[in-house]
């Protein structure tokens, strides 16, 4: 989906400036991956007012752990 067509509540602008300022100053490469809206919408319900990135992250350490288990 492209940026800007989903409207956004007001607390994700606020949310979405947080972020590009701190990526900004930490000089972060950024690159970009294509979900589905479903997946989407799924993702950002279990966020909890984490960046993707963080999110994404503790996700990935949460599955390296459990494999780790096995």
């Amino acid at each position: 989906m492209p940026r800007g067509s989903k409207k956004k509540k007001p607390e994700e602008d606020e949310e979405d400036e947080e972020i590009e300022e701190t990526e900004e100053e930490e000089d972060v490469q950024k690159t970009s991956i294509q979900i589905s809206t479903k997946v989407r919408d799924r993702l950002w319900k279990l966020k909890f007012r984490k960046t993707y990135d963080e999110f994404l992250q503790e996700l990935c350490d949460l599955y390296v752990e459990q494999a780790e288990m096995e």
